[in-house]
């Protein structure tokens, strides 16, 4: 096992090459820098998108039958009020006849928008994490299109094997 620092003080990582440490140091950055700074920015417009359509949408009373489907891109409500853990349709498709899509909160209103695995954040806080931010950018409408290119740019400082930010589903 490589150690991080010798006794001379230098990089005794074996086996990294300095793309993967420069991928390893922008992805701190991202996490700790970028991503803590414009959280509250996404907070309050992602909160301000919810307000709007709870107000011409009724989207914090809708039903299933009348739930919103699309808001720029299809939106996720099996992210939302347990709807993920209910039985599934004959081969895994989500029944959505049975979900719950009343969407009560802002943060309800973001989880509709990331993936699965990035809707377990009950805040716009430090589980609101550097996948979930960029997401959120790319896909929630009220973000300019100045936003969405710089997510595509992320999007394409990828090296073989891995992925420095995947925001896919930007159009």
């Amino acid at each position: 096992m490589a150690t991080a620092v010798g006794l001379s003080g230098g990089s005794t990582l074996h086996g990294v090459t300095d793309d993967q440490k420069r991928l390893v140091v922008f992805g701190i950055a991202l996490s700790k820098v970028l991503v803590t700074q414009i959280r509250p920015f996404v907070e309050q417009e992602v909160q301000k998108e919810y307000l709007n359509l709870s107000a011409s949408h009724s989207i914090h009373t809708q039903s299933t039958s009348g739930r919103l489907k699309n808001w720029r891109t299809f939106l996720k409500y099996e992210n939302i009020n347990g709807n993920d853990a209910l039985p599934r349709l004959p081969g895994g498709r989500y029944d959505y006849s049975k979900f719950d899509c009343r969407v009560t909160s802002h943060v309800d209103f973001a989880k509709l928008y990331v993936e699965n695995h990035m809707a377990k954040f009950n805040a716009f806080d430090e589980h609101c994490d550097a996948s979930a931010v960029p997401a959120l950018l790319g896909k929630v409408p009220v973000f300019s299109l100045a936003f969405n290119v710089l997510l595509v740019m992320l999007d394409k400082l990828e090296m073989p094997g891995h992925t420095v930010c995947s925001v896919t589903g930007i159009q």
